[in-house]
């Protein structure tokens, strides 16, 4: 889905390393524009936490990176878009009960939790089309959509010429 916006898809399992957002704060320093990073994640105490700790610490590399590089730290975004309290009301999500084991479960403040696993899987390519829609144009991504499909023919044909010789 991402590629066909030529958005990079950058995938965590709990909380990512420091060197991992150090990388991606790389990239967004060296791209020099604004970015928006639409983060999918479970909503319990943990996915809440991991959304705070990958902003704070990517502002925190962002912000050391300009420095370096001597440049004016680039907008950042951090927009969570799953799972969000509305999204488990409004589409009947299944619950889990919240574990209280966990140490942050007080500051969470709800009983239950939901897997970003629980939305079906049509229903995430909606949220990543609509998302990733706002930064580019029909017209434009028509365009690119046409420019893959001739350089598809064109690779295609070539590899078909390569087999014939």
């Amino acid at each position: 889905m991402t590629r066909q916006y030529d958005a990079p898809l950058m995938v965590t399992r709990c909380y990512p390393s420091l060197s991992y957002l150090r990388s991606a704060a790389e990239s967004i320093v060296t791209n020099g524009k604004p970015t928006t990073i639409y983060y999918f994640g479970d909503f319990d105490p943990s996915g809440a936490d991991i959304s705070r700790n990958i902003e704070e610490r990517l502002r925190q590399f962002i912000t050391e990176l300009a420095d370096c590089y001597r440049c004016q730290p680039p907008l950042f975004f951090l927009d969570r878009v799953a799972v969000n309290e509305w999204q488990i009301d409004e589409w009947v999500l299944p619950t889990r009960p919240t574990k209280y084991s966990d140490s942050r479960s007080k500051a969470f403040g709800s009983a239950q939790s939901v897997e970003v696993d629980a939305i079906p899987p049509e229903q995430l390519r909606d949220l990543v089309r609509s998302n990733l829609s706002r930064h580019i144009s029909a017209d434009a991504l028509a365009a690119a959509e046409a420019s893959d499909r001739m350089e598809r023919v064109t690779l295609e044909a070539m590899a078909a010429n390569l087999r014939a010789a």
